[in-house]
């Protein structure tokens, strides 16, 4: 396959780690991490009739070793997940661990520990499938076993904005305990990939492929998302949908419909994030203006104006990582060797559809619906559906191109 081709799929890399890390026991994490305050994420380990979106779990404050005590109780009803959490986040203490993060030896010289963020979940954590509309993910597994299936953007999996967040589209469906109504929708899947990581491999996921992440043991991994040349439309397309967001629902609604995360951000400028090491724009719908957030799609508008003028796409910074820094990632191993990669082959249906029945099958009997209430049962409502309606990708990819070539 040519290189552009390559691109597009999503590659493995096994056992081409060689970080000191991968030799780290459970105990010798939690000496590293005794005094990190950590926000964890708790879901539960039965049958729920939606995805166990995050503002339907409990978060709490705890340390690795209460993480530690839970993950070794076999019979524990809840997961618990220590999620997207970026390492410059993180406390100056945590040297030793940044010490041993070094992107540089997978072909990544821009990319730094505290570009990193690191994930630590119990069995049964996950996150709900979605796809991420800016760059592109590397996944580095250090321990434990994560299960990733994977889709292609042009499947239908049911996106929807509600919870919104910006830059991850959701799938309403449930891949960690579907139900029949899923099953209506899975039929209709043609492709899935389906990979298990263990420790030293590399995952590279695709820019906007679907993927639904979920640990099979106690597991520690880390990522980092870099930047495409596109970005810079997606910026302006979720621009687009956080004014429609705004325009569509009142305070009260917006309390339901956004993501926790998308709460705590300070109000009344535009914050310039990590996230993949682009310029990701967030704002409070709870309290800005509409003309603020309008101000938003215009500036978005106009940076996408000035880039499809000009004849030649220069290399482009956002923040410290380069828009052409993935271009040498595993490409050849120090000594000049080139690495090895798998393409992952499309799971047939029958077994993934065998897989979903096992999905299914795992918590038989303990439906829990009564005590998982939704948040997003408001998306019954009108105003919910018109804003689905509005802001799904196709209808936003369309109005992207109405502004772009007015």
């Amino acid at each position: 396959m040519e290189r552009a081709e390559i691109e597009e799929e999503p590659l493995i890399f096994r056992k081409v780690l060689n970080w000191a890390l991968l030799n780290w026991s459970l105990d010798d994490w939690k000496t590293v991490l005794s005094d990190e305050k950590m926000s964890f994420r708790s879901g539960v380990l039965q049958k729920t009739s939606e995805p166990q979106w995050e503002r339907t779990t409990e978060s709490f404050d705890e340390n690795f070793e209460f993480f530690l005590k839970h993950s070794q109780q076999g019979d524990h009803p809840k997961w618990l997940y220590f999620d997207y959490k970026y390492m410059k986040d993180c406390s100056p203490n945590l040297d030793k661990l940044r010490n041993e993060i070094n992107w540089k030896s997978l072909g990544l010289a821009d990319v730094g520990a505290d570009d990193s963020t690191i994930w630590i979940g119990s069995k049964g954590a996950h996150t709900p499938c979605h796809m991420d509309t800016y760059g592109y993910n590397v996944v580095c597994q250090l321990y434990g076993r994560k299960l990733w299936l994977l889709f292609p953007p042009n499947e239908n999996l049911q996106p929807t904005r509600i919870p919104y967040e910006e830059s991850s589209i959701y799938s309403k469906l449930n891949f960690f305990s579907p139900d029949c109504n899923d099953f209506r929708y899975f039929r209709e899947i043609t492709t899935c990939k389906k990979i298990i990581l263990e420790p030293g491999d590399v995952l590279r996921v695709p820019n906007k492929w679907w993927h639904y992440v979920e640990n099979l043991e106690t597991s520690i991994s880390l990522n980092v998302w870099l930047p495409k040349p596109q970005d810079d439309e997606e910026r302006l397309k979720e621009s687009i949908v956080q004014f429609l967001v705004k325009q569509l629902s009142d305070i009260e609604e917006s309390k339901q419909i956004l993501n926790p995360n998308m709460e705590d951000v300070s109000n009344n400028y535009i914050k310039m994030s990590h996230r993949s090491k682009t310029l990701k724009l967030y704002w409070v719908i709870l309290s800005n203006s509409s003309r603020s957030i309008l101000d938003i799609v215009k500036q978005t508008f106009t940076v996408c104006q000035n880039r499809t003028s000009k004849s030649t796409h220069k290399r482009q910074r956002t923040e410290s990582i380069d828009v052409n820094s993935g271009e040498n990632l595993l490409l050849s191993k120090e000594d000049g060797t080139p690495y090895e990669f798998e393409l992952i082959p499309t799971l047939p249906k029958q077994e993934f559809y065998l897989f979903m029945h096992q999905q299914n099958d795992k918590f038989a009997g303990s439906n829990i619906d009564g005590e998982n209430t939704s948040t997003l049962s408001a998306s019954t409502s009108i105003n919910s559906k018109l804003l689905n309606a509005l802001t799904h990708p196709e209808v936003i990819e369309l109005i992207k191109d109405k502004l772009l070539n007015e």
